[in-house]
């Protein structure tokens, strides 16, 4: 992805300056959180698998286990879980992997 950031409402993810900013609070993430989430946003809707994310987050040439995709889309989850009116959300597809849903009527600024 080459976009420059993400804005969706009150949350902005700033691909430049790697920030995330919800409601104008910064959001504390570790630099493959950040990459996990901008790589999910900038294709909404669409299914990633496991393998897909790990090439493109961790790169081609990461030998650890498929699960790490697991535990960092938890810790995505809960660093946004306490924020209901967000209008995205990460779905699990059984099976298959990840995909960002955006809510119905809501459009990304890129």
């Amino acid at each position: 992805p080459h976009a420059s950031g993400v804005r969706v409402g009150g949350f902005v993810l700033d691909a430049a300056s790697r920030q995330v900013l919800l409601d104008d609070s910064p959001v504390k993430m570790s630099p493959r959180e950040f990459s996990l989430l901008f790589f999910l946003l900038s294709h909404p809707g669409r299914v990633q698998s496991r393998d897909a994310i790990l090439r493109a987050v961790w790169g081609p040439d990461f030998s650890g286990d498929s699960k790490t995709v697991a535990v960092h889309i938890r810790w995505l989850r809960e660093k946004f879980e306490s924020f209901p009116s967000l209008p995205f959300r990460i779905n699990t597809v059984f099976g298959v992997g990840y995909r960002m849903d955006i809510a119905p009527g809501v459009q990304l600024q890129r």
